[in-house]
């Protein structure tokens, strides 16, 4: 990400524990002469807007003919393509229900 004060690189992993919980972790690289608190607030906030999502996530349930908004992408075309990723003839609703079992 550019920002005024210089580059940075996020790397976030999330690796599934057992079901409905995740190990989340957060990596900023920041140029060598950005002081290390600057990077530190800037990392702390990234969590923080990481965190505000997840109660969007545990509601969030599967549409298959969700109402869309420009913004949101073409969201329709990416579930046809991961659905190349399912099991032989698993659909998504599948997936899901699968992964609520695990």
């Amino acid at each position: 990400m550019r920002t005024p004060i210089g580059h940075f690189h996020v790397l976030e992993t999330v690796t599934p524990i057992s079901p409905m919980k995740c190990e989340t972790r957060h990596i900023l690289y920041a140029q060598r002469w950005i002081p290390r608190f600057v990077a530190k607030l800037i990392l702390r906030g990234l969590v923080v807007q990481f965190e505000r999502d997840i109660p969007v996530w545990n509601a969030k349930t599967f549409q298959p003919r969700p109402v869309l908004v420009k913004g949101d992408g073409n969201i329709m075309r990416f579930r046809r393509w991961f659905a190349q990723f399912y099991p032989a003839g698993q659909t998504f609703r599948d997936a899901v229900a699968a992964a609520r079992d695990w």
